[in-house]
């Protein structure tokens, strides 16, 4: 494996006025990742010959095969510019591989001055981002979907720098490796930090969001905290307000409350919205949590539970932005992320989606996180849409 610098696609262009030409995805299950490529090369051969961007992701469990795996993605269409994953759970088309190791591609043809590659980056974007700038101001930048590392403790750091330097841009992606270890790909094979892809302008991408929990009690500010672990809210012992909230039934059972209840945290002081985290930890002796998140000391507080009412209420309105976005015009591609605990059966989510919005290419994974907008969330979904 190696780490590269941010890499000029191969060269190519679409008729002027078609930044997003046609898209094709394909996936297949089982043991051997050579019969499941094998499988997904037969499904695109009808994909765009002048393909250029492609997606692949992987199962975790086949981690030790993921570089043989480019090397013959790269060998079997070589004008692709490959960004993935080693994911949990790979899901495309209408189909969602929870029981199977599975692979999934998608490929597509994308003006060449109308995206780069973001390569892989372990403690900060900064260099990455000044490489990458010339290009940005000959384009412009219309958002950005990345991969990152959930392990690693700059991961955090890193999307807030590129969301700094995206703005208001969407910002859309997926953390993988916090169960196990992962391995992401940005033109080559790489671990442990961000990669992804940066579009410019002339495409239209539509990002939205689902909330898989709903706020239980008020808004309460942390007291006391050190490395993340909280000590005091409300100036009592944090543990007492947790269980005041989760209720005596969850309160008997610890690792049943660390599975429906979650702590929030305000995005910024006086802010509304509130970033789902996930507890590491709960300490009855010493009546406190840890938490996985960076938080500021004295920061806002609360608690959410997972419901799978409100769920889909959030999935829905989601699907509505995405109707009204996108009426009258074609979705070229799409990725799903969708959170950890899924609504419903195995590619129920894809279901709703297909039925909403129709028939396009699409692809995605089950992630240990998700980033919208340049923030770090848990127990959301994300929707992303390439949109002619």
């Amino acid at each position: 494996m190696q780490n590269v610098a941010s890499v000029d696609p191969v060269l190519r262009s679409l008729e002027k006025g078609s930044p997003l030409g046609e898209f094709a995805v394909a996936h297949a299950s089982g043991d051997s990742v050579s019969r499941m490529l094998l499988d997904c090369l037969g499904q695109l051969e009808c994909a765009p010959e002048q393909a250029t961007l492609g997606l692949v992701y992987l199962s975790s469990s086949l981690i030790d095969e993921f570089d043989s795996l480019l090397e013959q993605l790269q060998r079997a269409m070589p004008r692709v510019n490959w960004i993935g994953a080693t994911v949990d759970t790979v899901m495309a088309g209408c189909a969602e591989h929870r029981d199977a190791p599975a692979m999934a591609l998608m490929v597509g043809d994308v003006a060449v001055d109308q995206f780069r590659i973001l390569a892989g980056v372990r403690k900060s974007l900064s260099g990455r981002l000044a490489s990458i700038q010339g290009w940005r101001r000959r384009n412009g930048t219309s958002g950005a979907l990345v991969h990152g590392d959930a392990a690693n403790p700059m991961t955090p750091d890193m999307i807030g720098e590129l969301g700094q330097y995206l703005g208001k841009l969407p910002l859309i992606g997926g953390l993988m490796g916090r169960r196990q270890p992962g391995l992401q790909v940005a033109v080559s094979v790489i671990s442990g930090g961000v990669s992804g892809v940066l579009f410019g302008r002339d495409i239209d991408v539509f990002s939205g969001r689902a909330l898989g929990c709903s706020p239980v009690g008020l808004p309460r500010v942390i007291t006391r905290m050190a490395g993340g672990e909280i000590f005091e809210i409300d100036n009592r012992p944090a543990l007492d307000v947790l269980f005041e909230e989760a209720g005596e039934l969850l309160s008997r059972d610890l690792d049943r409350l660390m599975n429906y209840i979650c702590p929030a945290f305000a995005a910024g002081e006086g802010a509304i919205e509130y970033l789902p985290a996930e507890f590491l930890a709960i300490d009855p002796v010493r009546r406190s949590f840890k938490v996985g998140e960076s938080i500021a000391l004295s920061g806002e507080l609360r608690f959410y539970r997972r419901d799978g009412d409100a769920a889909w209420r959030h999935f829905d309105d989601m699907l509505l932005q995405a109707v009204e976005r996108t009426r009258g015009r074609t979705i070229r591609a799409g990725v799903f992320i969708g959170s950890q605990i899924p609504h419903g059966s195995a590619g129920t989510e894809l279901a709703a989606i297909r039925a909403a919005l129709g028939q396009f290419p699409l692809i995605g994974y089950r992630s240990d996180g998700d980033v919208y907008n340049g923030r770090r969330f848990n127990h959301t979904s994300v929707l992303t849409l390439l949109i002619d």
